[in-house]
């Protein structure tokens, strides 16, 4: 049976042997910021799991609701050049007729 070599070296079988990081396990729920969390969790609990989807809601929805309304006043601008241009069409028009 092999030995396991020191933190940051190679085995004889060609695997690496991480240095244990004093920074595992010491990751907080990024949502309430109070419990740590384990292992590959995202989240501490369910309702922070709940919380962070909701955030994650509305923010989604407040970007999709500015670029509604960049479209809208884009479509007002464009709207009210229409309007110029038909106006100055039935001037000119109204104008050139005897």
């Amino acid at each position: 049976m092999a030995t396991t070599p020191p933190p940051g070296q190679v085995s004889p079988e060609g695997r690496a042997h991480a240095a244990p990081s004093p920074v595992l396990g010491s990751r907080l729920c990024p949502v309430c910021l109070t419990n740590p969390l384990q292992g590959e969790q995202t989240a501490c609990s369910p309702a922070c799991r709940r919380k962070r989807g909701r955030d994650r809601l509305a923010e989604r929805q407040q970007l999709r609701d500015q670029e509604v309304l960049a479209l809208l006043e884009h479509a007002e601008r464009l709207e009210g050049r229409v309007a110029e241009t038909r106006a100055q069409a039935r001037q000119h028009l109204s104008a050139s007729r005897p």
